[in-house]
């Protein structure tokens, strides 16, 4: 298996050469079937050390089945994939009693919880298992115990989503506001499409030009005008938030990580 990488770019609209590189990967998956388990051997064999779980399962087998991964890959951590509205799967807050019992369940990406119901999810797993949200919930998520979020849209390029990391870093909130304002869709902008969603956003991605997604893979191959014309308009605003938030950041000191 090979994976591939890119240095990221220093500026919008800088590209640079894809190169393959052999490094630590988090691979997530949406089955539980047995391409989870071939994988699963295959990152041990490779020394990696993290695989991401989408519970496609039905919901009896939603919490066995990663704690029977676990068992079987006792090097690996993992990652739950938590999209009920996708995958038909709910894992209800009472759940994580069992699967804080699992030491290699070390987070998870879940977007589809309210404010109450994170907050008494927080007081099972705080300082078990870590939570990414989406980015437009972080404010106040983070301040329930939120790790970080997650966005597809980064991968047209990242600026904007550092400035509300750090915002929110910093406790500006007022700032991080102001950021998950302009990312969020503007008022009365059309539903997305659910049948082009990700195919959408590997177009826009392409068109960015901040990375290369690879080529789109049948049956999603002739793309209706009206979505590529969609894209192409998110692509323009996103691009303007990046010309807007990169500068700061540019600018600002970094921190030198310990060896």
């Amino acid at each position: 298996m090979t994976f591939e990488t890119r240095q990221r770019p220093s500026a919008p609209g800088e590209r640079l050469d894809m190169a393959p590189i052999d490094c630590e990967h988090t691979v997530v998956l949406r089955d539980g079937g047995f391409m989870t388990l071939e994988l699963g051997e295959h990152l041990t064999e490779q020394g990696r050390r993290r695989l991401a779980y989408g519970p496609v399962v039905v919901a009896r087998e939603a919490v066995a089945h990663p704690r029977e991964l676990a068992e079987m890959f006792p090097t690996l951590n993992i990652i739950i994939y938590h999209n009920p509205a996708l995958h038909h799967v709910t894992l209800p807050v009472e759940s994580f009693e069992r699967f804080i019992k699992i030491p290699q369940v070390v987070g998870m990406k879940d977007s589809h919880r309210d404010t109450l119901e994170f907050m008494k999810l927080m007081t099972i797993i705080r300082g078990k298992i870590s939570v990414l949200c989406n980015a437009i919930q972080y404010v106040p998520y983070a301040q329930l115990g939120a790790s970080g979020f997650w966005s597809i849209d980064s991968w047209m390029g990242p600026w904007p989503l550092f400035a509300l990391r750090d915002a929110v870093s910093r406790g500006d909130i007022g700032a991080a506001k102001a950021v998950i304002l302009d990312i969020a869709p503007p008022n009365g902008a059309p539903k997305p499409s659910l049948s082009w969603r990700e195919t959408g956003s590997k177009i826009a991605i392409a068109m960015a030009g901040y990375v290369e997604p690879g080529p789109l893979r049948p049956p999603f191959l002739e793309i209706p005008p009206e979505v590529v014309a969609a894209q192409k308009k998110k692509v323009e605003r996103w691009q303007g938030l990046c010309a807007k938030y990169a500068p700061a950041y540019q600018a600002a000191p970094r921190k030198v990580a310990n060896a």
